[in-house]
């Protein structure tokens, strides 16, 4: 299935945290300053932008009984328990 254009941003937000974060766990003391910088880089101007998108308008959106979702929206409820979801 073809994703809506509205997502691909949000796709291709998730490219770049996980490849931050993969830089970050393959880092050794020599390059984790350069592993920080690019988290970093990404947070700034996408990456809080981003999780802000999810957590006021996808999550609310996805009803926790839906049981394709449910254990992926308790999950991020679970993680981050002083947030308000909407």
């Amino acid at each position: 299935m073809k994703r809506s254009a509205a997502l691909v941003a949000l796709s291709r937000d998730h490219h770049h945290a996980l490849e931050a974060a993969l830089r970050l766990r393959r880092a050794g003391a020599r390059d984790l300053e350069a592993a920080i910088a690019h988290l970093q880089a990404f947070w700034e101007p996408r990456g809080r932008r981003h999780f802000e998108i999810e957590e006021r308008l996808i999550l609310p959106a996805l009803p926790q009984t839906d049981p394709d979702w449910r254990e992926a929206t308790a999950r991020v409820r679970d993680e981050w328990p002083d947030r308000q979801y909407v």
